[in-house]
């Protein structure tokens, strides 16, 4: 088959680059219609087409139970965080809940100090976790699928980035939740979301944060698209907030310059929890994937690559709810 660059290429272009505050997004649109129909999260919610649970009464971290009752598959994106239950999480990679199905999916857990019961299901927080954590989160879940194919996390590691981000934004969260400093910082973010509009036929973004590509998200759907944008300006916007001396020089040559070190990534293929097969990609400067099914990129995600800082696992006091197992 073509290369996910290639199928990528033939399928979208670049909008006009828009700049605000130490972030350039380049809007990428459709040019080419995906056959393949799908809901997004908040759709098959409004619907009331998904319940989303914990596994049992006792719970598990890293798994979560999706009953979807839709005629179609519900998407669940990489990142994507809901909220309620035992704690809030994040999915650790792009599913496609096949239609009339009950689905264990892999999650992390995004609010470190509760372990109790708010609600029995879980509902869409409206946040997507940020950039910086979702490629650590993505080199170690990479990292995991090639050893024992499973799509584990270091949890650690994205509770103790939560908590310094936190501390960096001046956030003070109860039960340590990413919603939390999302909602703390929901006015700056808004000015960011305002100035990075979804345009027409829009189906993803490129962003730069200063000057240097950080990240690019794309989707098969504008119509799905249109639901998403608002999370993923907000997950890379809340990135910049801390940057003091802020510039914003990026051209699309930094952007068709990170597009060439995706084209030589060899990737590694793996079954998706869902539908659709589940593509990697690793470079020493880039780290990606991309849900493939019916030959149409479901979703691409390509982030550069953050070093590891971590030489020990950070041990929390909610150590003993992990069962990652």
């Amino acid at each position: 088959m073509q290369h996910l660059h290639d199928i990528f290429k033939d399928y979208t272009k670049f909008g006009e680059k828009q700049t605000y505050d130490g972030m350039t997004v380049f809007p990428i649109l459709a040019v080419k219609q995906s056959p393949v129909r799908y809901l997004n999260l908040k759709q098959a919610l409004s619907m009331n087409l998904i319940t989303i649970t914990e596994v049992s009464e006792g719970g598990s971290v890293p798994n979560l139970k999706v009953i979807n009752q839709a005629d179609l598959p519900v998407l669940l994106l990489d990142g994507e965080e809901i909220a309620g239950a035992k704690q809030n999480r994040i999915l650790n990679a792009t599913v496609l809940v096949r239609e009339k199905s009950e689905t264990i999916i892999p999650v992390s857990c995004t609010e470190r100090g509760r372990w109790s019961y708010n609600n029995s299901h879980f509902e869409e927080s409206g946040n997507v976790i940020n950039a910086k954590i979702r490629s650590q989160k993505m080199q170690d879940v990479t990292s995991f699928m090639k050893v024992d194919g499973s799509f584990k996390s270091d949890q650690g590691k994205i509770w103790s980035e939560i908590d310094k981000m936190a501390d960096c934004l001046l956030v003070r969260s109860d039960t340590d939740a990413l919603a939390d400093v999302y909602q703390a910082t929901q006015g700056s973010i808004e000015d960011y979301i305002a100035h990075f509009p979804c345009g027409q036929d829009q189906v993803g973004i490129a962003v730069c944060i200063e000057n240097k590509m950080v990240g690019l998200d794309c989707l098969s759907s504008p119509e799905i698209w249109k639901d998403m944008h608002e999370k993923l300006i907000k997950s890379y916007a809340i990135d910049c907030l801390n940057i003091r001396l802020k510039t914003a020089d990026c051209n699309i040559g930094a952007v068709h310059d990170f597009l060439n070190k995706f084209t030589q990534c060899l990737p590694q293929i793996f079954p998706s929890v869902g539908y659709g097969e589940d593509f990697r990609f690793e470079s020493p400067e880039l780290i990606g994937s991309g849900l493939f099914w019916q030959e149409s990129i479901i979703h691409l995600a390509l982030y550069a690559r953050i070093k590891q800082e971590y030489d020990t696992p950070y041990h929390s006091p909610r150590s003993r709810y992990q069962n990652l197992r």
